[in-house]
């Protein structure tokens, strides 16, 4: 049985089952369950054992914390040691009682939670692993060989037992006082996760950079995870001694930091669930012994059910984020009074200018700001309150960069930036082989970290990718960006908070202003407020995006091409909202749309070459009549000339190249994706799937190429090729061609994302493309491929001056958003060995599915991308079904299919429109675009 039949069983269940767990209820049950187990098992070797699986939760439950925030622990035993010893040798050596060590072991394992996490945090996170993995290997090795205090390997005895009125002795009365202080803790930490740290947790797992725009400091964060997991295992390690009346350096080996790792991956994965954590704790603590008459087999039968669970439940058992939902149902109304944007409470006051003087910034030799002459000018602008800039510029003139520079997130090599007397940005030394200039490279993330931090007091921003906290609420993106965590006093009285009164009211009077903020300001549906952002249209996710950078109300706001991607209606919308908040504040938009830029902006600026463009005129700079009428921008941006016109294809007696036949399409157990579509796509004609956000039409490619992110696909997809049909899959018959094979039969998804290698350089991108093509005879020359990519598609996305070479050479992560579009598309063309004006070998061609092409790529790279789209299919007989927001494509495509909630709502061809014959729509007969 497939992982997808399987995942596709373990969701039939009731769809609440696994979230029902997710409140108090948990809390509630296992006090209920703990307190009638004694009257049941009367065994007390069973009872000793559920004792040993409740000291595991406490282990699990602090390490839970940890791998909440994206941080791997492999030494988190020695915290258990360290609290296990604590109370050895003080009570032992002094007498102290169980009580009085407590505080001691939390102070401890405070400070050792501290000093790691400052030590380790400094470095990546598979750095941080090892360094963990070190850290408990030294701790163990040190209580093995300091026979003075540890008493070495032989450990310690005579541990005294705790009292609690009443000497604690027998099996029962341990059970009971470890039900007490795993229900203490558990209490904690639930109370934890529902604040604002436990939701930053969370974030700083997802998108670091997320929190970093927000204010958030993210080693704060991380850190207090560490501290919080370590105190937590202390605690366990304290009662752990008392119980046993025994320690010794075995029981702290490096094989139970895994196994309790193990528990906490089974049954939540990261998602920091405490049902999942405790239920994973008690399976696996309980397994070895409900496998103990098969005594030889003990342990394939333990990794037999730890892997059953990974596949049935691959994120966890119950994987569904940790959510408070009293708080947000009762306790929560809509206020129908105009909102503003919040106040938060660290709001910054208004400033005048942000000045930005000989800014320039290099990657391996290709310099993004600045250019190369006699005076080595840098980019230079001042941008004034109470305007909204709109910067264009060809893809890679430095606009990102500019806006990573301004942020934080890259440090320039040079020039300063200033918000009125407030220093954003200044050079550290003119000096390049100076000790502070070379020290700051060697520290390099730590320093972009602080940068960013700092600088975040005073821009918000939003990102060319579309960045969002997908597992998250959708109102919770807006509620971290109201108080950021700024510092280790801010997580401090988060966490006294998140236990007392006041603190609860306090978040509540928090998520009604994240609410009302964008319901008010956005006109965000009330009923998509509590669901996860991974299930939200792409606009709803633009929206929240936009909301949070407003939400945090700092005085500038840096917006990064916010429509891309939004259909016309949407990018209205969301532009009136941008104007209606931007009172007060400096805007800096990149945006290629230019009817958005008409609307917007007051001040349009052109860049070239990272610096402001020039011509015989002066700084192209001004109105946006003034700055589109110059003949740089006309010629370079715009494109001087357009796709010419052709005849279409007549596609209704065209031989079908795809035939899609849908029932339904669903990612996980709720309402399905696509429903009842029937399409056909015709041969070597380009087809144009349109519809808003949230229609289905990446779901339709990704359907087609039976991509494993979709669980439940019932269809019958057929490939016609050489006069006969391949099926990819048909679920009458069980069939399920994998991805892998689909497109190795000829058909090539390019997705949205632009999923690039991101750890090679655009030079390894190509060469694997080339690598992974079946080598034929009649294919292309794999040289003269790459160079007709690089001199023509690839160099039009880069300036005349660029270096070739450096630019092979550079990074992927590099290049800009259009730039790794282009990338992206010549990397699929070699994958296949065509391109005008070259053989190609398959003369039934390839069928290219293109999820949005040219979002993100300026007008006349716009026009380049179409006109190799014509050309491919004239001179290859290449199928393309290209999915865009576009409106053009309507007129460029051969066919049109209109998709709308899932179901195909019109097919039309513009051709036979032309001359008033069209498309029998509901006939019932097979029709190209439709069925």
């Amino acid at each position: 049985m497939s992982r997808r039949k399987m995942a596709a069983l373990a969701n039939k269940l009731p769809p609440h089952m696994f979230s029902y767990f997710s409140s108090q209820r948990c809390l509630l049950l296992l006090l209920v369950m703990g307190l009638l187990v004694p009257l049941v098992l009367n065994n007390q070797y069973w009872l000793y054992i559920a004792v040993q699986a409740m000291v595991y939760t406490m282990l699990a439950l602090g390490l839970n914390a940890i791998i909440s925030c994206g941080l791997l622990d492999l030494g988190y035993i020695a915290f258990f040691a360290i609290g296990a010893y604590i109370y050895a040798i003080l009570n032992t050596w002094y007498g102290l009682s169980f009580w009085a060590v407590i505080p001691i072991t939390i102070l401890i394992s405070f400070f050792s939670g501290l000093v790691l996490s400052f030590i380790s945090l400094q470095s990546r996170s598979d750095y941080f692993a090892l360094l963990t993995l070190a850290f408990g290997e030294i701790i163990r090795l040190f209580i093995r060989n300091s026979d003075a205090l540890t008493n070495g390997p032989q450990g310690i005895m005579g541990i005294t037992r705790p009292r609690f009125f009443i000497s604690i002795e027998t099996p029962r009365q341990f059970y009971y006082f470890a039900l007490a202080l795993l229900i203490s803790l558990l209490f904690v930490i639930h109370k934890t996760l529902l604040s604002r740290l436990g939701a930053a947790w969370a974030a700083v797992r997802q998108n670091e950079n997320w929190l970093l725009s927000t204010g958030y400091n993210t080693l704060t964060i991380r850190s207090s995870a560490c501290i919080v997991g370590a105190v937590f295992a202390g605690i366990g390690g304290t009662f752990f001694a008392a119980w046993q009346t025994f320690v010794a350096p075995e029981s702290f080996t490096f094989f139970e930091s895994i196994f309790v790792l193990c528990m906490v991956i089974l049954g939540s994965g990261t998602n920091g669930n405490l049902a999942g954590v405790f239920l994973g704790a008690f399976i696996l603590a309980l397994l070895p012994e409900w496998s103990r008459e098969v005594q030889e087999y003990r342990m394939l039968v333990v990794g037999a059910g730890m892997t059953a669970i990974a596949v049935i439940r691959p994120r966890g058992i119950f994987s569904e984020s940790w959510e408070l939902r009293a708080d947000s149902s009762l306790f929560w109304s809509v206020n129908k009074s105009k909102a503003e944007s919040p106040q938060s409470d660290r709001a910054t006051q208004n400033f005048n200018e942000l000045r930005i003087v000989s800014l320039k910034k290099t990657y391996g030799g290709i310099r993004a700001l600045g250019v190369n002459g006699s005076n080595n000018a840098g980019f230079t602008f001042t941008f004034k309150r109470n305007q909204i800039y709109g910067i264009i510029g060809l893809n890679g003139a430095g606009k990102t960069t500019l806006f990573n520079c301004i942020r934080g997130f890259v440090i320039p090599d040079g020039g300063t930036i200033t918000l009125d007397k407030v220093s954003i940005y200044q050079e550290m030394s003119s000096d390049i082989n100076s000790l502070a200039t070379r020290l700051a490279r060697f520290f390099q993330p730590h320093t972009v970290r602080k940068l960013a931090f700092r600088n975040a007091r005073y821009i918000a921003s939003t990102f060319q990718t579309c960045s969002t906290l997908e597992d998250l609420p959708a109102w919770k993106n807006v509620y971290l960006a109201l108080k950021p965590i700024t510092g280790p006093c801010d997580a401090m009285r988060e966490l006294v908070d998140t236990i007392s009164i006041s603190g609860r009211a306090k978040r509540i009077m928090l998520k009604d202003k994240a609410k009302n903020f964008l319901i008010d300001s956005f006109d965000f549906p009330v009923e998509d407020l509590e669901r996860s952002v991974a299930e939200l249209s792409f606009a709803k996710r633009r929206i929240i995006e936009v909301a949070k950078a407003f939400a945090t109300n700092r005085p500038i706001v840096l917006l990064d091409e916010p429509t891309a991607g939004l259909d016309e209606e949407e990018q209205l919308q969301l532009s009136a909202k941008i104007k209606q908040l931007s009172k007060e504040r400096i805007i800096i938009m990149i945006e290629h749309n230019y009817r958005l830029l008409q609307e917007l902006a007051d001040v349009v600026l052109f860049m070239d070459e990272g610096q402001v463009g020039k011509d015989k005129i002066g700084d192209i700079v001004g109105n946006y009549d003034d700055v589109m009428s110059r003949e740089v921008v006309r010629q370079s941006y715009l494109g001087e000339t357009l796709i010419e016109s052709r005849p279409h294809v007549a596609t209704v007696n065209t031989p079908p190249a795809l035939e899609v036949s849908i029932k339904s399409v669903c990612y996980s157990s709720g309402a399905p994706i696509l429903r009842d579509i029937e399409i056909i796509v015709p041969r070597g004609a380009i087809t144009a799937l349109i519809g808003a956000n949230g229609a289905g039409k990446s779901t339709l490619l990704k359907s087609i190429m039976n991509s494993p992110e979709i669980l439940s696909l019932d269809a019958i997809i057929n490939l016609c090729v050489n006069g006969g049909t391949k099926t990819l899959v048909d679920y009458k018959r069980n069939l399920s061609m994998p991805t892998h094979a689909i497109a190795e039969a000829g058909v090539i998804f390019l997705r949205q994302e632009n999923k690039l290698f991101e750890s090679m350089t655009v030079k390894e991108n190509l060469e694997f493309a080339l690598s992974v093509r079946k080598r034929k005879r009649d294919q292309c020359n794999d040289q003269d491929a790459v160079n007709w990519f690089l001199e023509n598609l690839f160099a039009s996305a880069f300036s005349a001056a660029c270096d070739k070479k450096k630019l092979l050479s550079r990074n992927a992560t590099e290049l800009s958003g259009g730039q790794q579009q282009i990338l992206a598309l010549g990397r699929a063309l070699l994958m296949c060995g065509v391109f005008p004006g070259f053989r190609q070998s398959n003369g039934n061609g390839y069928i290219f599915l293109l999820d949005e092409p040219m979002a993100g790529l300026q007008p006349s790279l716009c026009r380049l991308v179409l006109k190799t789209i014509q050309v491919l299919k004239e001179q290859h007989g290449i199928t393309f079904l290209v999915a865009e927001q576009r409106d053009a494509l309507k007129d460029f495509a051969d066919c049109v299919i209109l998709i709308e909630n899932g179901r195909i709502i019109e097919g039309d061809n513009p051709a036979a429109k032309e001359t008033s014959v069209r498309i029998g729509l509901g006939s019932g007969r097979r029709s190209p675009g439709l069925r």
